[in-house]
């Protein structure tokens, strides 16, 4: 977020006097009235400026807006109206380098950014402060490295003043890392008495300090994130190489304290990931049948297979769904029955590894009557013939024995069997989805599965991510779940947010299945508020995840409203950009009528 301009490689003594050079800013870059946090967020990160200049629909400059101002807003979509401010620094073209310095010493303080403009107010340019230093850093009589660093760093000079004055700290060091200056927000940043640090050498300070590699490589290190583990600080750095004549001489750092900020962004984005649910639930889910919605989660690792799971629901090739164990594959495969033109029909499970090897083939393919000790009178049919007409659902497939694996491929080739203890073969109509949890390519090439089994049954795949890889799901499946069991319980629970950030960091192994034990384990034992100390006991002692400090019980919110709180901002906001034209406002928010009308209802707009 610093912009950093000083180039000092620059052609800075061809610059005539009085003349101030500027850089272009382009206006489709400028914010709007209507322009949201996020946008502002965004243009912020592409450009590197600390205040963005706010244009009307004529392009004439209104208003800045700051990015200390926006910061800590939670809601992306909020508008950046109600933070805009004339606090500016701005010019009518052409403007000369003494107008900016008059500027500044009136001001008594630093404008980071200055804004220039036609004679009709439209915005035309836009410069950074520090970038002016390029105009005053030196004059045209130096001849000599030493020369030129002195001139930068005489007592007199602006450059000077201004860099003492910036809350951004500064060091600038010679080609041999000793340290020419340093100013005081420096000294506060670091904690550090400057006047005992000048002169000093950073390889002997600070050897693994970023700036000495720029001073070997001579390639500026521009909006970096470095870490002080000493100091326990977060800092923004742009260094840049001194040169003369072609050769570095030096290097400036320019860098920001934004531990705070880098803490607030944190915590944002946990609280986004509500938002970015509420967006995409009202948004991509729309596309996908009824039959779906047993399925919670948005993200978009989890959505583009759920697209595909739609496409393959219209016909009857094998599906074979992949995922680890709890990821929610017999769901899917429930989903892709109901969505395809064999809902009507039977939709039967077999769960390959829960049913014992001798007894396998007679589940599956049935017997006849005393093809056994034991069987029953007049036989049983197996899972193939009471999935006729409809979808036969063989779950854990990869722990299928050898020996069966060739009488399901027979079956699949032939389109017909024989019950165990039986001679006339039966025929049946059936789509079959297979799933497991190992990886049944490695399976093959180690000859413990047919491989033209599974050529057979992969005619389409499915990988359902892991619930650690989609974890923006986490917060719609706790709310999800959490109902569930409040209504099965007769009771009423709200996470606490040091808990839900526990949740948000564990790293599932169970996945969905294990979550929505935990949820239950928490309902049942909370009482009221669900903390962290009502999960079970194997979370808690896990090394995976730690609990931050509980924050004030003002925040202490339940999911559900926040959702629903986040549901009415969007859907107000969408009307206010359409003037309140409905029809236009469900073309914003991308949803159906039938469904726009009934958040309405739901939410009392």
């Amino acid at each position: 977020m610093v912009r950093v301009m000083i180039d000092l490689a620059s052609s800075i003594f061809a610059l005539p006097h009085g003349e101030l050079i500027c850089v272009f800013f382009p206006l489709n870059q400028a914010l709007r009235k209507n322009s949201s946090i996020g946008e502002a967020f965004s243009l912020f990160g592409r450009t590197g400026y600390y205040t963005l200049p706010v244009l009307d629909a004529e392009d004439k400059l209104i208003g800045v807006v700051n990015i200390k101002d926006i910061f800590s807003q939670q809601n992306p979509g909020q508008p950046v109206a109600p933070f805009i401010s004339r606090d500016f620094l701005s010019f009518q073209r052409p403007v000369s380098d003494l107008d900016l310095i008059q500027a500044y010493q009136e001001s008594k303080r630093l404008f980071t950014e200055v804004f220039i403009t036609d004679f009709n107010g439209n915005l035309v340019d836009i410069v950074s402060m520090l970038s002016f230093l390029k105009t005053k850093i030196a004059g045209n009589e130096i001849t000599t490295e030493e020369q030129f660093l002195k001139q930068i760093l005489r007592p007199t000079s602006l450059a000077k003043c201004i860099l003492d004055d910036l809350h951004d700290g500064v060091v600038i060091v010679d080609k041999n890392s000793r340290i020419l200056y340093a100013n005081r927000a420096y000294g506060i940043i670091l904690g550090v008495d400057v006047n005992k640090v000048i002169n000093n050498y950073l390889t002997k300070i600070e050897p693994e300090a970023r700036i000495l590699n720029i001073l070997a490589s001579g390639e500026p290190f521009v909006g970096k994130i470095i870490k002080v583990k000493s100091l326990n600080i977060v800092i923004l750095a742009n260094i840049t190489p001194i040169k003369f004549r072609g050769e570095v001489v030096g290097a400036i750092s320019v860098f920001s304290d934004v531990t705070k900020i880098t803490n607030v962004a944190a915590e944002l984005e946990r609280i986004n990931i509500v938002n970015q649910l509420l967006t995409q639930e009202m948004g991509d889910r729309r596309s996908l049948p009824d039959s779906f919605e047993a399925i919670v989660g948005t993200s978009k690792k989890l959505f583009r297979q759920l697209e595909f799971a739609v496409k393959v629901s219209s016909i009857d090739s094998p599906v074979l769904i992949l995922g680890e164990s709890g990821t929610g594959k017999e769901l899917l495969a429930r989903a892709i029955h109901f969505a395809s033109p064999r809902k009507e029909g039977p939709f039967i499970s077999l769960n390959c590894a829960a049913i014992p090897e001798n007894l396998l083939e007679s589940e599956l393919f049935g017997y006849e009557e005393g093809a056994f000790s034991g069987a029953k009178k007049g036989g049983k049919a197996g899972k193939l013939e009471q999935a006729h007409g409809g979808t036969l659902f063989l779950d854990e497939i990869g722990d299928m024995p050898l020996p069966m694996q060739t009488k399901l491929l027979r079956f699949l080739q032939e389109k017909e069997f024989e019950r165990v203890g039986g001679v006339n073969p039966i025929k049946v109509d059936i789509r079959v989805i297979s799933a497991t949890n190992k990886n049944i390519g490695e399976m093959v090439e180690q000859r413990i599965f047919r491989e033209d089994l599974y050529y057979r049954i992969n005619v389409f795949t499915i990988k359902l991510p892991p619930l650690r890889e989609r974890k923006i799901d986490i917060l719609a499946l706790l709310e999800s779940y959490k109902q569930h069991y409040e209504n099965k319980y007769k009771k009423h629970v709200n996470f606490s947010p040091d808990c839900l950030r526990f949740l948000l960091n564990y790293h599932w192994p169970g996945n969905v299945r294990e979550l929505k034990n935990v949820v239950e384990h928490a309902v049942i034992m909370g009482n009221g508020l669900v903390t962290a100390d009502n999960l079970p006991g194997y979370i808690k002692e896990s090394g995976t995840s730690r609990v931050p400090a509980a924050v004030d019980s003002k925040e202490e919110n339940s999911l559900g409203s926040k959702l629903k709180d986040l549901e009415k901002r969007t859907i107000l906001d969408a009307l206010e950009q359409s003037n309140y034209n409905k029809t236009q406002a469900i073309k914003i928010l991308g949803i159906s009528r039938r469904t726009f009308y009934k958040k309405l209802k739901e939410l009392g707009i």
